[in-house]
């Protein structure tokens, strides 16, 4: 059955530093009657008691959860901004909560058409990880699997590289552990040498941080990498790194499980023919796993098959 797909246009302006007042047009869905107006009284929007703040959020989300899809072309530019300045201004815990949740929504329903917001949305919830406190970290986390797949490793690098070195520990864990989660889905096109050199800096640096959460996290990346793109494409850039901590990186790699861009485990194959195409042996030993390609001189070469799902 065909879904339909709902249009939905909601501006928030920003009234004070942490007050909206929000405004809603949703459309008519077949038949049915026009859902109401959600907004609130524009001057209980405005309050700066965090409850109704949270009341008129609770309403956008109640609207986004119930129109999953979106239309692409509406504009959401306010709307986003409007949830991107809560989420870093909003010292209230339950408000902040809850404008996640509805920034998860709408990349989950714009999907790709929250490209222009992507990097912006990630940038303020990686910052946000520094509340510490759990279920912020895991609404925050949801906010940006759900954001990701908008983007990709290139133009997320320079606000990735600068959270890397966040004066908070916990900042930069939960940074290396959502950009874990990004290298388990890239390839050599989506991670070519020239963004990888850009990442592995700060990651090594984070490798000999004094917090062992950055520490093992660092690792994990690392290791992640590996994983992906194979040991001829990590190894030369951290011969610096003593033999414990390389040993540690290739435990990681061993345990890394790579992942389609749904999130979930490549197939068999897929990560059978990764794994041969990375190990530096001699060409005959990984030519059943690789397609044969004519260099413009004539010579024959092994090419790895892509790794994609």
């Amino acid at each position: 059955m065909m879904k339909l797909y709902i249009y939905l246009i909601v501006l928030l302006q920003i009234e004070v530093v942490f007050g909206i007042r929000c405004y809603s047009c949703v459309g008519k869905i077949g038949n049915k009657k026009q859902p109401e107006d959600p907004c609130l009284n524009p001057g209980k929007n405005e309050s700066k008691q965090w409850k109704e703040r949270k009341e008129v959020l609770d309403d956008l989300l109640t609207i986004l959860t119930q129109n999953p899809k979106l239309v692409p072309d509406a504009d959401y530019f306010e709307l986003i901004k409007a949830l991107k300045k809560i989420i870093s201004k909003d010292s209230n815990v339950p408000v902040a909560l809850v404008a996640a949740k509805c920034l998860t929504a709408l990349a989950k329903g714009l999907r790709k058409a929250f490209k222009s917001h992507a990097v912006g949305v990630l940038e303020v919830c990686l910052d946000r990880f520094r509340e510490k406190k759990t279920n912020v970290i895991e609404a925050l986390r949801e906010t940006c699997d759900a954001v990701y797949p908008s983007t990709n490793l290139d133009p997320l690098s320079e606000v990735a590289v600068a959270v890397l070195a966040h004066k908070t520990p916990i900042v930069r864990q939960c940074t290396e552990q959502f950009l874990t989660k990004c290298f388990a889905m890239a390839t050599q096109t989506t991670l070519p040498k020239k963004v990888l050199k850009v990442y592995l800096p700060p990651l090594i640096k984070n490798t000999g941080e004094a917090d062992p959460g950055v520490r093992d996290s660092a690792f994990e990346s690392l290791g992640m990498l590996w994983k992906c793109l194979g040991e001829k494409h990590i190894l030369p850039n951290i011969t610096d790194l003593d033999e414990l901590k390389l040993n540690k990186i290739k435990e990681y790699a061993e345990k890394a499980v790579l992942l389609n861009l749904r999130g979930e485990p490549r197939s068999t194959a897929a990560v059978t023919t990764a794994s041969t195409a990375a190990v530096p042996k001699s060409a005959a030993s990984s030519v059943n796993s690789a397609t044969m390609t004519k260099k413009p001189g004539g010579s024959t070469v092994a090419k790895s098959d892509s790794i994609a799902d």
